[in-house]
């Protein structure tokens, strides 16, 4: 399990609930689509999987899965053949209770709307070979554009409605993008996994330069992540899908022409649609797409299960995510506190003109990289530094007494932010934002797998705000 900080959460609202609440007779007459298919599959399931279940089904007939429903040996029969003995209390037979007329009635629906497809299990083979095939109906142009979002992972076998959430993803998404409602394309008769083009969102623009030294001269050099890799940064949810030969293969179809900033497949809608908004990102999209802005949120920490099956793609350098560490961490850094230079004393205010040094004491001996974030969203990253086991630790710049706060600095909450491991690690970049406040960038993840020699679970991230005041 793993502890990320200050990302935000948002309860659904009392109008979902109330709708995942209702019977399916009472939903379906006004089912959308996609629900229509799930509520069909979960009344066959219910009442004819004892008989039409698995490849041993009674009359060639399985329920599993709407290819099952399907003779191959007398391909005459219709679906609506089925239904006509549902409906006539032929199925289920003997003493079995016949299925409800409102489950009928949706079965009537689904059959009259073209009885869309369903599958067996809606897990993340299914959204990762979705995904594949709709990519490989893409053109070689539209590939580095199109991203994907899928709410499989809510499925209930109930039928239980996507609707409230579906609308609730593509809120979210319009609230912080270009497009409409029409920017989110379902690529399944169920509507649980989707696409959508950045271009169409306006999250295409790259807005991340790094300052490198050119002839004596700091110049600022452009680099290629867009806004959809800003937003990339902040997901919790990443990892390598090792286990999924479709990952494999879009690895080569999508994610190399992709080029994102983090080789993820896919989103979470519900991300989306109850975190993304509430984000320091999605302020900043707003202001770039021109939708209007809204109050910044402080929001609990969220945990997050780690399969051993699969690598996480640990959110290391997301700004909402204060702390990343495992529990139990790998080590322990007792103290990560700001100290007023001439006083010598703990406190998180200080005044223009003072100084302050950074205490440090850890239970091994670590490799340790501080980033100083000013209230306007400017980074500035100290080179790294070993820090002995047990020994206090005085950060501060080399022949200075402490960091001195002159003039220049924007009054408000700035932050210090620590990396630490007790292997030395890739060095961080800072990615200088135009429009955008600047962002720490880590290659620990690659495309085909983590950084070779080093592992980013071993890793912790830290973050402790200080206040500038005149």
């Amino acid at each position: 399990m793993i502890l990320v900080g200050r990302i935000a959460a948002m309860m659904r609202t009392t109008a979902v609930l109330f709708a995942l609440t209702l019977p399916l007779g009472v939903i379906a007459q006004q089912a959308a689509p996609g629900d229509l298919v799930l509520q069909a599959r979960a009344i066959l399931h219910k009442h004819c999987s004892a008989c039409h279940g698995g490849p041993g089904g009674k009359g060639e007939i399985t329920v599993f899965h709407r290819a099952g429903l399907d003779r191959p040996s007398r391909p005459f029969l219709q679906l609506s053949q089925i239904l006509e003995l549902i409906e006539d209390g032929s199925m289920p037979p003997g003493n079995r209770p016949p299925v409800p007329e409102a489950d009928r009635r949706i079965l009537r629906k689904w059959v009259e709307a073209g009885a869309g497809a369903y599958v067996q299990k809606y897990d993340d083979e299914y959204v990762l070979r979705t995904q594949l095939a709709d990519v490989q109906k893409q053109s070689a142009e539209a590939i580095p554009f199109v991203r994907y979002i899928s709410l499989t992972h809510l499925l209930t076998d109930d039928g239980s409605p996507l609707e409230p959430r579906r609308e609730a993803m593509k809120k979210a998404l319009n609230s912080v993008a270009k497009g409409d409602e029409k920017l989110l394309q379902p690529l399944d008769p169920a509507a649980t996994v989707f696409r959508f083009d950045i271009r169409a969102a306006g999250w295409n623009e790259r807005r991340f330069d790094e300052m490198k030294e050119v002839n004596e001269k700091e110049v600022r050099i452009p680099q290629p992540w867009n806004l959809f890799d800003a937003v990339l940064l902040e997901y919790p949810h990443g990892h390598y899908f090792d286990d999924q030969q479709a990952f494999e293969e879009l690895r080569t179809a999508f994610l190399k022409p992709a080029a994102q900033i983090r080789p993820i497949a896919f989103l979470r809608g519900d991300w989306v649609a109850d975190f993304l908004p509430h984000l320091p990102i999605a302020a900043e999209l707003r202001s770039i797409v021109g939708k209007p802005a809204k109050a910044r949120e402080r929001t609990p920490p969220l945990q997050l299960l780690i399969t051993a099956k699969r690598t996480p793609m640990l959110p290391f350098d997301a700004l909402s995510q204060a702390s990343v560490e495992l529990v139990p961490p790998p080590f322990k850094v007792t103290y990560f506190e700001t100290i007023d230079t001439k006083t010598k004393e703990a406190k998180k205010q200080f005044k223009i003109g003072e100084s302050f040094t950074i205490h440090m004491h850890a239970s091994q001996d670590i490799f340790v990289e501080i980033a100083l974030t000013d209230s306007k969203g400017d980074t500035d990253l100290l080179p790294m530094q070993k820090v002995d086991r047990n020994v206090p630790a005085y950060i501060r710049p080399e022949g200075a007494d402490g960091f001195a706060i002159p003039e220049s600095t924007p009054l408000g909450t700035s932050t210090l932010t620590f990396f630490a491991a007790e292997a030395k690690f890739q060095a961080g970049t800072v990615l200088k934002g135009r429009g955008l406040a600047d962002r720490v960038l880590h290659g620990f993840f690659e495309l085909d797998k983590p950084l070779a020699g080093f592992d980013p679970m071993k890793m912790i991230k830290r973050t402790i705000e200080i206040e500038i005041v005149k």
